[in-house]
């Protein structure tokens, strides 16, 4: 179950998400702490939110397994405190 990974935009260097392929989940690497809490949305091709979550400020490591989600494309989207989007990436699921 290999999940391709591309970004989409997003001005913030200090995000990474990988591995690319992945086979069962997607790490997102905040790469340091910062004053805000970070949510993650991942959304489905019909704009469906399938994970939200927030995360608090200390966390620079968080997983989304992905075993659960069908084939297809997805949005996760990264925002700040203000629901500002910092940075998007488009994710594959391949089984």
């Amino acid at each position: 179950n290999p999940v391709l990974i591309s970004e989409i935009s997003g001005v913030n260097n200090n995000i990474l998400v990988y591995p690319n392929p992945a086979s069962y989940e997607v790490t997102i690497d905040f790469r340091k702490t910062t004053d805000n809490d970070y949510l993650l949305q991942l959304f489905d091709i019909d704009g469906k939110i399938v994970f939200n979550k927030t995360i608090k400020s200390n966390i620079t490591i968080h997983l989304i397994d992905m075993k659960q989600y069908s084939t297809g494309i997805y949005l996760l989207n990264i925002s700040d405190n203000d629901k500002e989007i910092m940075q998007s990436f488009r994710i594959s699921k391949i089984n």
